[in-house]
């Protein structure tokens, strides 16, 4: 079967102007987000507060501050994962259940108490965790705004043949909808001002990340309906935010686990049981596969020589480069070391070698981008909106080449399961070391 050509797209490096202006971009947006949440929280906070809603909003207040502080005491591996990749926090529940409850100036008051939190919290992380903390809560401030508002009309206006109760439903749940989506079209500006023009599912947050948000607005609703008729049962909003919390705690433990810290790639155990169910598939389906196996050439020359953390930045723009190379359906793993593994689904041997080739040519272009301080190079389990940049990214040349040595195998020909395929892509590879290196050789063969 005819190989579909893969993306051939490679870094280039940025033009200093148009990073510039898309630094400035970023800033003038940050800031812009910032003033209207600033204008939007004196009006509602001057003109529209009132003592009657002085207990619904301690209420809310004191669950949303006293389960940040417990949760950032006992759960250690949540603020860990918090900050390495961005993982979700509480303070979607908090504000949509202030929607339900609260006019404007309350929830302002509400959304300034739990982000002002989160400062407190942030402050020893650095700048950019606080220009971050800053940014959602001036996005929150503005998105809450709105649906506070939405709430408001539709429970003061009357339509034919619709109840005030039918109008307070439907009010609550377009609100939730309205708080999702403008707290995701925030984000989705961010992200583009950042990266530049790219492909919308580029800049979407993952399905996962997108659900945790639902989740987190649906048990906001039932808090928020809780404080309005049974106050006293409120605290059981609190069990229900720990439980959304673990689930997605496990979910990035599980991912974390299964991902090379280093490269961000497969780690070897889970690229094994991914390309074991793939061969399992290709096998039923009498499908080809191949198998290849990488080996940098001399990269202990590249730690000596240049230090290791100079080496772990090596390896990491490798995962990215090989990356690039391959299509969609194709399992890239690190299996150690400087070694790297892949899986080629409904690939023959002459494609295989085809696409061996081009890996080994493309890591002699390879472009690494400039390192700045405080750059998380963790496993990103789904995004967050990135800080506005201390200075436009750049990339440049390695000064000393990067050439690999890989080995190709084929199912049938090569072996049948997934540990024979490697020992013979192993051995192809230790073939091609002895050959000169800088070289492809499939098994029992050239």
């Amino acid at each position: 079967m005819r190989r579909r050509p893969p993306d051939r797209h490679r870094p280039l490096p940025a033009h200093p102007s148009a990073a510039a202006d898309a630094h400035a971009y970023v800033c003038v947006y940050f800031l812009a987000v910032c003033l209207i949440a600033g204008l939007l929280t004196v009006r509602s906070v001057r003109y529209e507060m009132s003592t009657a809603y002085a207990g619904p909003l301690t209420l809310l207040v004191a669950l949303s501050l006293g389960y940040g502080a417990i949760a950032a005491r006992v759960d250690k591996p949540a603020g860990f994962l918090q900050a390495r990749t961005g993982w979700a926090n509480h303070e979607s529940v908090w504000v949509s259940a202030g929607v339900v409850v609260l006019p404007p100036g309350p929830l302002s008051v509400l959304i300034i108490a739990l982000f002002g939190a989160g400062l407190v919290r942030a402050r020893r992380t650095g700048t950019a965790r606080l220009r971050r903390v800053v940014f959602n809560g001036a996005s929150m401030l503005i998105a809450g705004f709105a649906a506070a508002l939405l709430v408001s009309w539709l429970r003061d206006c009357s339509l034919p043949g619709l109840r005030v109760s039918t109008l307070s439903e439907l009010g609550i749940g377009l609100a939730a909808a309205a708080l999702a989506g403008m707290s995701m079209a925030f984000t989705l500006v961010g992200r583009f001002l950042i990266a530049g023009p790219a492909p919308l599912r580029r800049l979407m947050p993952g399905r996962a990340a997108v659900l945790d948000e639902l989740s987190a607005v649906a048990i906001g609703l039932i808090c928020g309906l809780l404080v309005l008729h049974t106050a006293w049962l409120s605290p059981i909003s609190l069990l229900l935010v720990a439980l959304l919390q673990r689930s997605i705690l496990a979910r990035h433990l599980h991912v974390a686990a299964a991902t090379d810290p280093k490269t961000g790639l497969l780690a070897v155990r889970a690229w094994k049981h991914e390309a074991a169910n793939a061969l399992a598939r290709s096998t039923q389906a009498g499908d080809t596969a191949a198998v290849l196996m990488l080996d940098l050439d001399f990269f202990k020359r590249i730690n000596d020589t240049h230090g290791h953390l100079v080496g772990d930045r090596v390896l990491r723009g490798v995962g990215q480069q090989l990356s690039r190379q391959l299509r969609a359906p194709d399992r890239l793993g690190r299996f150690g070391g400087e070694e790297f593994v892949v899986l080629l689904p409904d690939t023959a041997e002459a494609a295989a070698v085809e696409v061996a080739e081009r890996l080994r040519a493309s890591l002699r272009e390879l472009r690494l981008p400039s390192e700045r301080a405080g750059d998380d190079h963790g496993p990103s389990v789904h995004g967050a909106v990135p800080a506005a940049p201390d200075r436009p990214p750049s990339s440049a040349q390695l000064p000393f080449p990067v050439s690999a040595s890989i080995g190709v195998a084929v199912l049938g020909r090569h072996g049948h399961s997934l540990e024979e395929l490697l020992a013979a892509a192993d051995e192809a590879l230790f073939e091609a070391k002895l050959g000169g290196r800088d070289m492809v050789v499939t098994a029992g063969g050239s």
